[in-house]
């Protein structure tokens, strides 16, 4: 897979999609609540329902309204979520938050196995920035919505 994505998670606000119902039907005050929990390295963290890691072969974020129009072929890793509001959102990853995610979400595991994982996968050394880097992302998945809290 190329690694040419910009270092961190793309922040920008996509446009607001028509509003669809939630994932088999329940609403957001019917999922479980997250344990009360302090976030910790040792955390696993509460994901929204509707969370999920989408990989393409193609830009498939880019596409427009036309009718002709073709997205570039360029390995891309998306993550698809409800927001608080139920609108359908992506956000484009960087190959960090790609692993990240890929441990946390997909995987379940805990915050700092991630950590460890995400840096060994990209090459990335362990240290203040990378530190820093994760910290951003993961409040602005907060932020959104998608990610609930800490188990």
């Amino acid at each position: 897979m190329s690694r040419g994505h910009a270092p961190s998670a793309s922040l920008a606000r996509r446009p607001r999609a028509p509003r669809a119902p939630h994932p088999r039907g329940r609403s957001r005050a019917a999922a479980p609540p997250a344990d009360e929990r302090p976030f910790a390295l040792d955390a696993r963290l509460e994901f929204d329902p509707s969370a999920r890691l989408g990989r393409f072969a193609f830009a498939v974020h880019e596409l427009t309204d036309e009718p002709d129009a073709v997205p570039r072929h360029e390995p891309t890793a998306l993550l698809l979520y409800r927001d608080r509001e139920h609108t359908v959102r992506t956000l484009h990853l960087s190959p960090l938050a790609e692993a990240l995610l890929d441990a946390l979400l997909v995987r379940g595991t805990t915050v700092e196995q991630a950590v460890r994982e995400a840096a060994a996968v990209t090459g990335s050394p362990l240290d203040g920035e990378l530190l820093g880097r994760v910290s951003v992302l993961l409040a602005d998945l907060g932020e959104r919505g998608a990610v609930l809290g800490a188990r």
